[in-house]
């Protein structure tokens, strides 16, 4: 992808002072090199290049960063909240890439709107009180769940069958990001919803 991307750069009539695979070599032609523009993929490392760009910020240097990402992780929501100057998917179109290099030399930032989505989505998920995510029932399920209730315990306690409880669990757990009964029980968030 590095050579693809020199290639598109320089077709765009860009100075290319640099080029590295490694992400360590990286790292060090961006804190003494200082580029204009430093285009960096998420998938290099160790460092990543989101350490990298937290080295940037840590360094007060002057340089623009734009990152390549994946959306299946939450890379995209960090390199927001650092400031990242240009932010898009690995498979995105060259015109995309076009665009962004350009409108990042010019000063602005420039954010891909799927990345920017799959950040919104997972940043609200992070930050989102419980309560704010359940339904009533789901909160109702939970609570008893977290007393150490069983299935058919939380079935009777609230007049439903135990299928049913099943099926409000597995909502519950996919709402707040959880892989078990144990999580639930633990989960801090429970406590806002007593």
């Amino acid at each position: 992808m590095a050579d693809a991307l020199v290639g598109l750069l320089r077709r765009a009539g860009l100075t290319i002072d640099n080029a590295h695979v490694r992400a360590a070599k990286a790292r060090d032609a961006v804190l003494d090199d200082v580029p204009d523009i430093a285009v960096l993929d998420f998938a290099e490392g160790p460092p990543s290049a989101l350490d990298i760009l937290r080295d940037v910020r840590g360094a007060s240097s002057p340089t623009r960063v734009i990152l390549f990402v994946g959306l299946e992780g939450l890379e995209p929501i960090d390199a927001v909240e650092l400031g990242v100057d240009g932010l898009l998917p690995r498979d995105a179109p060259v015109a995309a890439v076009s665009e962004c290099i350009e409108r990042v030399a010019s000063g602005e930032q420039w954010l891909d709107q799927r990345a920017m989505r799959v950040a919104h989505d997972r940043l609200t998920q992070r930050h989102s009180p419980a309560a704010g995510l359940l339904t009533p029932r789901e909160r109702d399920v939970a609570r008893l769940v977290a007393t150490g209730q069983r299935n058919r315990g939380i079935a009777t306690a609230l007049g439903i069958s135990e299928g049913t409880v099943k099926m409000h669990l597995h909502n519950v757990y996919a709402k707040m990001g959880l892989e078990s009964r144990t999580q639930l029980a633990m989960d801090t968030r429970l406590a806002s919803m007593r």
